[in-house]
């Protein structure tokens, strides 16, 4: 436990959504873009990732991006798949229509293949940001607090 700030060094959980969900990924499974100059005795890999509605690959970001296709081919975390990656839980609506639930569903299904911790949660006929609070009566939001605490009991990172 780092004193100063109370944090637990082993408890470290990325959390984001749509492109925020992709830097998670990318923190975790992309390493050639570590700053050189940061002690990489400190890890930069989260402990755990939760992920609402977020991009796995670099398609998205290539068509918006195209003068920097080169490196996001490089942070792509779907062809960065291995074993021994942090555990992740994805949130995604069926509807999606900036990142389709399919690729989210290989993304999954390609992370447990090689041993990794990898749950989705889908959000039958819900789109892009469903999670929001002050959407649908808040149910979608209450459910993903719910459970995200599950996943994170279960994996033994709880505060």
């Amino acid at each position: 436990m780092d004193l100063a700030l109370e944090v637990d060094p082993n408890k470290i959980i990325a959390v984001g959504a749509s492109a925020g969900g992709y830097l998670c990924l990318c923190s975790a499974m992309i390493e050639q873009f570590n700053n050189q100059q940061d002690n990489m005795l400190v890890s930069p890999e989260p402990n755990a990732m939760i992920i609402f509605n977020g991009g796995v690959n670099s398609d998205l970001l290539i068509n918006l991006f195209s003068d920097i296709k080169e490196q996001l081919l490089l942070a792509c975390p779907t062809e960065a798949v291995r074993g021994g990656l942090p555990p992740s839980l994805f949130f995604h609506g069926t509807e999606d229509r900036n990142i389709p639930i399919e690729d989210v569903i290989d993304f999954t299904s390609k992370m447990r293949s090689k041993g990794n911790i990898s749950r989705l949660i889908t959000f039958e006929g819900l789109g892009h940001g469903f999670f929001n609070y002050g959407n649908l009566n808040n149910e979608p939001y209450n459910k993903t607090l719910k459970d995200t605490e599950i996943f994170l009991r279960e994996i033994d990172i709880q505060g």
